[in-house]
């Protein structure tokens, strides 16, 4: 079975304004980081299309973590 996505985003308004926030005070004083996180399967990669469609000048970068045995470790990639 093969599912698409719809056109239309649905209940991530706050969300998106959130986002819109944070660019808007990147513009005004650096470079925050955000870091998006959830399950799988929860729509961070669909959340992170529709804002960048509405921000084409903004830098997105976009990466993933490795799932290690059975055990969730958040924040991985930063710790060090």
């Amino acid at each position: 079975m093969c599912r698409g996505s719809s056109p239309v985003l649905v209940g991530r308004t706050g969300q998106l304004a959130e986002l819109a926030d944070a660019l808007a005070e990147a513009r005004r004083d650096g470079h925050p980081a955000l870091l998006i996180g959830g399950e799988a399967g929860v729509g961070k990669s669909r959340l992170l299309a529709e804002f960048a469609a509405t921000a084409p000048d903004a830098r997105l970068l976009t990466a993933g973590c490795l799932q290690l045995g059975g055990d969730e470790l958040p924040f991985t990639p930063f710790a060090g």
